[in-house]
């Protein structure tokens, strides 16, 4: 890892999306993590027929976050005032996907964490923040690994923890579920989390399945990743099921192969999928949208205040009215 960049591959670059902030480059999102502001959108799309099923769905699992009300917010519109959503994704070993990750999901494991969250780490955090009028869209990364402090949380069990110093990001979902990723992420950067979504490794395989797969353009051949598996030439891809799961998963063999180089795939990933998401191609093909809603309310976990069918409608209004132009990504 000591060796100069100069020798080494560099990471790929976004070909397609555009770069703020001269000298910051533009980095997001890992395996488990969705573009929240498409999905919403296209859960919306599905039509009222389909209100019940997911709605019904996420309700039954959803959180409470610290401070909001047990029941969903009765929201019409969305105000003219800035809003804040958490997207974080978690390393769970589920049954389905098992096979995929050989040691790295025994049985043993894969029984565990389908009862438990300890234990898991939440290893994709950003916070989606949506500006008042003129409408614009800044999604922050928070690296997993980055140490912060961690304020008191209630454990699976609903016994509080003590608050912690200097501590990973990322154990704050295995301490305290979806809500203490919020508490840690507001301690951390000072800004209030309205809303909160959590999905797995399996929702991401099930959502790029869902439409088709997501286009990606990469300026550098990705060498071989033994761990992942993952080996890709330069120039443009279509990623299906588990192979874009391995492109968010693969760090080792990018340029110095840090999780902040796989940040920057992850971004990629994003922001071709948000491309795909709202593409008038994908929002008009209903059964798309029906695999595409089925995927997300089957792998997410949402706070309450998503699972009202109104406030969703009214975020994701917001949000599908803004250029992509008027997306900027900084970690």
């Amino acid at each position: 890892m000591s060796s100069s960049s100069s020798h080494r591959p560099r990471g790929p670059v976004a070909r397609h999306t555009k770069l703020r902030s001269p000298g910051v480059v533009p980095r997001i999102l890992k395996g488990a993590a969705f573009a929240l502001s498409a999905v919403l959108v296209a859960i919306v799309g599905v039509g009222a027929y389909a209100y019940n099923d997911y709605f019904g769905s996420l309700r039954e699992n959803s959180v409470t976050l610290a401070g909001q009300d047990v029941n969903s917010p009765d929201v019409e519109v969305l105000p003219n005032e800035d809003v804040n959503i958490l997207v974080t994704g978690v390393d769970k070993c589920e049954a389905e996907w098992a096979d995929q990750f050989g040691d790295r999901c025994p049985p043993a494991l894969v029984a565990e964490q389908e009862e438990s969250y300890t234990g898991q780490l939440n290893d994709v955090n950003m916070i989606i923040h949506v500006s008042p009028e003129p409408r614009r869209v800044t999604v922050i990364s928070i690296p997993r690994d980055l140490l912060t402090d961690r304020p008191a949380c209630e454990d699976i069990d609903g016994n509080e923890t003590s608050p912690a110093s200097v501590v990973q990001f990322n154990f704050s979902y295995g301490t305290g579920g979806l809500d203490c990723v919020a508490r840690t992420a507001t301690e951390l950067t000072g800004l209030e989390i309205d809303h909160a979504a959590l999905m797995t490794w399996g929702g991401v395989i099930d959502i790029t399945n869902a439409i088709g797969g997501v286009d990606v353009c990469l300026a550098d051949p990705i060498p071989f990743d033994k761990e992942t598996g993952l080996e890709l030439e330069a120039g443009e891809h279509t990623l299906v099921g588990y192979e874009a799961l391995q492109f968010l998963r693969t760090r080792k063999t990018l340029a110095t192969g840090s999780d902040l180089d796989r940040i920057g795939n992850q971004q990629l990933y994003m922001g071709a999928l948000v491309r795909k998401l709202v593409s008038n191609e994908t929002f008009s093909d209903v059964p798309a949208m029906l695999r595409l809603a089925n995927a997300v309310t089957t792998n997410a976990q949402v706070s309450t205040g998503l699972t009202d069918p109104m406030a969703m409608v009214s975020i994701a209004g917001a949000l599908r009215g803004i250029p992509l132009e008027d997306y900027a990504f900084i970690q």
